[in-house]
């Protein structure tokens, strides 16, 4: 029994030491390119005037850029799906649903695009928007 609580302890321990092992590895540039990189992408450093906020209004942005990719796929599926229905009603009412279900997920997003503005807006203490 003790045996078995000792070797999970140690891969345990291997395993947390596996994150270190890859930094070692490193060359070049150290913590000012990782810093660097993080300043690249957007995120707040604690230096360059990042904010939370803004991290969040990146993580929005980008999650409404692949909303955006995955409405158009929907919808160009649904209207193929129209089209090969071939004049069947039960097959075109589903694609018709199909379409109103993107235009519908289009609009949600688009919601919450002008929610996450106005509550950036709010935060950052702007008096219009």
């Amino acid at each position: 029994m003790k045996k078995s609580i000792v070797k999970k302890l140690i891969v345990l321990l291997c395993l947390l030491a596996l994150p270190g092992l890859a930094l070692a590895t490193a060359t070049g540039g150290g913590w000012s390119q990782g810093l660097a990189n993080v300043v690249a992408a957007g995120l707040p450093n604690g230096g360059s005037g990042g904010s939370i906020s803004t991290l969040i209004f990146n993580i929005m942005n980008w999650l409404l850029t692949i909303l955006a990719a995955i409405a158009i796929i929907a919808f160009v599926i649904a209207g193929i799906m129209y089209l090969v229905s071939g004049g069947d009603d039960a097959r075109m009412k589903t694609a018709k649903s199909a379409m109103i279900a993107a235009i519908l997920g289009v609009l949600v997003g688009l919601m919450g695009l002008v929610i996450i503005y106005a509550v950036q807006n709010i935060l950052n203490g702007g008096t219009t928007f």
